[in-house]
């Protein structure tokens, strides 16, 4: 995908340098009118995403991912930690930084239908954008080059308004509107999840490209196992606010150690599974009815109602995340 606009806002390939580095962050909600009640939604986890890396943040619905992703985009400030971009943090950026920083991460959400305003046509998303940040260049050309990047035939879009378009299209609508600033970080929140079966690994393939052929780097929030580690270099597995094991998604696919890891890629279609995974997942459902009367959360492992490996420990200490090899971590007491 050879787009000249695109390349002059890339690197070329090659050096992996750390653009993002996520440290000991954490974020509480409190609610509640009369007994405030908390609730920790991140709760003290580390990362980083180096230059040229697509990197999934995997877990299930109310595991913090979104937060996340808010918290690094500047719409949510972070309760303490740390979240750094070229060395910076970004929560003392101000001015022209902060302006360039935003230009540097964009986002794009999963539902394209509320993106758009309905009473205006699509151009206008793309050619306000194009002002903002290119107020030099034609709006018209941007517009049409950032639809051609990613593969959208201009004729069949410009011009018409969001209901006119599929949900495929207007995906690849928002991910044109976002590269037009030229972006070093792309965060994907829940990218395919209202997209067509059809349309899905295509979405998934054009991220993929804009990571391979230009040095930019994608953020990939998801709670299919299966995208995940199809389409990402390093998987981070999240549950209840943590992170509970990361590492290369060939790893981490090959040899899963926590036991939620092993739920999740339980639950990816295969044609043949592995019969010990059969059984953890009988035994997770087994276990959960009995022990998760009895727990509190306290500071034991928040996996403890669910794990058919539990220990006296799990119930009273949290495991930390321990390296087990190069470059693959995991937060588990099977593993001390």
């Amino acid at each position: 995908m050879e787009v000249e606009w695109l390349s002059a806002g890339f690197m070329q390939k090659g050096d992996k340098n750390m653009l993002i580095d996520v440290r000991n962050l954490v974020k509480i909600y409190s609610s509640g009118i009369i007994r405030q009640k908390q609730v920790i939604a991140v709760d003290n986890i580390s990362f980083n995403i180096s230059k040229g890396e697509l990197v999934s943040l995997l877990g299930e619905s109310g595991s913090g991912k979104t937060t996340v992703a808010r918290i690094i985009l500047r719409l949510t400030a972070p309760t303490s930690g740390q979240i750094l971009f070229k060395g910076i943090d970004i929560f003392s950026l101000r001015g022209k930084e902060l302006k360039k920083y935003r230009a540097s991460v964009q986002a794009i959400f999963q539902d394209p239908y509320s993106a758009f305003n309905p009473f205006y046509k699509i151009d206008r998303a793309l050619k306000v954008t194009a002002k903002k940040f290119l107020p030099d260049a034609d709006p018209d050309e941007v517009a049409i080059k950032a639809l051609q990047a990613v593969r959208l035939n201009p004729d069949e879009v410009l011009g018409r308004y969001p209901h006119q378009l599929s949900g495929g299209q207007l995906q690849r609508v928002l991910i044109a509107k976002a590269l037009i600033p030229k972006p070093e970080l792309l965060i994907a929140d829940e990218p395919i999840s209202m997209v067509d079966m059809s349309l899905r690994i295509d979405i998934v393939n054009l991220l993929r490209e804009l990571v391979d052929n230009y040095n930019m780097s994608v953020l990939m929030i998801t709670h299919e196992a299966n995208i995940a580690f199809y389409a990402s270099d390093r998987v981070l597995i999240m549950y209840k606010g943590k992170i509970v094991e990361m590492g290369s998604a060939d790893e981490l696919l090959r040899n899963p150690l926590h036991p939620y890891t092993n739920v999740l890629i339980e639950a990816v279609p295969r044609a043949s599974r592995d019969i010990e995974r059969k059984l953890l997942k009988k035994s997770i459902e087994l276990e959960l009815s009995s022990r998760v009367e009895e727990f509190v959360e306290t500071r034991g492992c928040k996996f403890y109602p669910r794990c058919p490996f539990a220990m006296d420990i799990c119930k009273k200490q949290e495991p930390q995340l321990i390296q087990v090899k190069p470059g693959h971590f995991v937060s588990c007491w099977l593993y001390k």
